[in-house]
C-alpha cells in the first residue's frame, strides 16, 4: 500500500483514467484517447521520476531510511525501473 497522498491521488487518477477510457471506448474518438492516455503516461512519469529524484536527495543526505521508502515506492508503481531496484539491492 502507498502511504504517500500524493501518489495515492495519481494511482487513483490513472485507474479511473484507464477504466474510463474503456468505459467511453465507443464514445471517443481514436485521437480523443490516445490525447488522454498520453497525458495521463507523462503524469505518471513525472511523479515517478519526481519520487526517483528526492530519494537521490535523500541518499545524498544521508537519509538512508528515507531513500530506501522512496526506492521503494518507485518499484511500487513501476517494478521496471533499474536504478530503483539497484539502489533497494545495494541497501539490503
Amino acid at each position: 500500500m502507498i502511504d504517500d497522498p500524493y501518489l495515492q491521488l495519481i494511482l487513483r487518477a490513472y485507474n479511473s483514467l484507464t477504466r474510463g477510457a474503456l468505459i467511453n471506448l465507443y464514445f471517443y474518438s481514436l485521437k480523443d484517447r490516445f490525447t488522454q492516455q498520453r497525458i495521463l503516461l507523462i503524469f505518471v512519469f513525472t511523479a515517478i521520476k519526481a519520487v526517483q529524484r528526492r530519494a537521490e536527495v535523500y541518499e545524498s543526505l544521508d537519509k538512508l531510511d528515507e531513500a530506501l521508502a522512496d526506492y521503494q515506492r518507485v518499484l511500487e508503481i513501476d517494478p521496471s525501473q533499474h536504478a530503483a531496484r539497484a539502489a533497494c539491492m545495494v541497501s539490503i
